[in-house]
Order: C-alpha cells, then sequence, then structure tokens
C-alpha cells in the first residue's frame, strides 16, 4: 500500500460579473459622493465665513462675538477660520478641483497663511490707490520710469 496524503484543493471563489459590476457601481458613486462632500467641507466653511462677515460689518462694535458665541452656538475661534476662508475664497477657487477636494478646513487655512499671493495681491492694491492719487503727466512718468527701469534691470542680468 503506497503512502500518499490526500490533496486538498482550495474552493475558488469566483464573483459572477453582475455582482462585481453591482459592486463596482456602488463603489464609484458612494466615492464620487465622498470627494464631492470633502470639497463641499471648504465651499461650506466659505459660505458660513460669509455670512459671519456681512454680519460682524452691520453689528455694532462688541456684538458680534456675543451673538456668534451665544445665539449661532460656534465659538469666535471658529468663525474667524470660516471668515478667513471667505476672505480668501478667490485663492482656494483657483486651485485644481482634486486637490481643493482633498482639503480639509485646517489645510486650507495652512495653504492661505502660505498663500505668496496674498502679499502680492496687497501690494497690487496699494500701487493702484497711489496710482489712482496722481495726474496724468505724474503717471505717465512714472510708467516710463518703470519700463526703464525693468529694461536696464533685465540689459545688467543679462536676461535680454
Amino acid at each position: 500500500m503506497e503512502n500518499t496524503k490526500p490533496t486538498v484543493v482550495a474552493p475558488t471563489v469566483v464573483a459572477s460579473s453582475d455582482g462585481l459590476q453591482v459592486a463596482t457601481g456602488a463603489i464609484k458613486s458612494e466615492y464620487a459622493n465622498l470627494l464631492k462632500a470633502q470639497r463641499e467641507v471648504v465651499i461650506k466653511a466659505m459660505g458660513l465665513g460669509d455670512r459671519f462677515l456681512d454680519w460682524k460689518a452691520k453689528l455694532p462694535h462688541g456684538r458680534f462675538r456675543k451673538w456668534v458665541e451665544g445665539e449661532c452656538g460656534v465659538t469666535i475661534k471658529k468663525a474667524e477660520r470660516y471668515m478667513t476662508l471667505a476672505k480668501n475664497r478667490a485663492y482656494l477657487e483657483r486651485l485644481d478641483p482634486e486637490v481643493l477636494a482633498d482639503l480639509s478646513i485646517n489645510a486650507a487655512l495652512r495653504m492661505i497663511k502660505g498663500n505668496p499671493s496674498d502679499a502680492y495681491d496687497k501690494a497690487q492694491a496699494r500701487l493702484v490707490q497711489k496710482l489712482g492719487a496722481l495726474n496724468a503727466d505724474q503717471a505717465d512718468a512714472c510708467v516710463a520710469e518703470t519700463i526703464r527701469g525693468g529694461t536696464d534691470g533685465l540689459l545688467s542680468s543679462g536676461a535680454v
């Protein structure tokens, strides 16, 4: 008598193609819903920030904090965070939608803090304000000087 060990064959589980297609569709749908919900977190926070900013401007000084914490049930710190998001809406909405979809409120605030265009935008606003105060001759002289300075800088750097 031969001494042979019995061969054990594990059963193979094969999902039906219909079941797999249903699961694939469900997963895709839930994933799309998840991405939408993630994206909406920052967008909804900006919406709240807009409302807070609106009422902060309307309420007398000192009343806003009491109203937010007493009536709205939101801490002033959270309201300030939402207002910061709202103030930076233009920057956040320029982001790739996939990037925006992956941002938490904290991540969005960190991005805003490191936003180099914020300083640029403030400098641009100051420049426009100063230019607005000049008469036409002064503005023309400033433009000519800027062009001359820009060209001289480029020539001396060897870029042109």
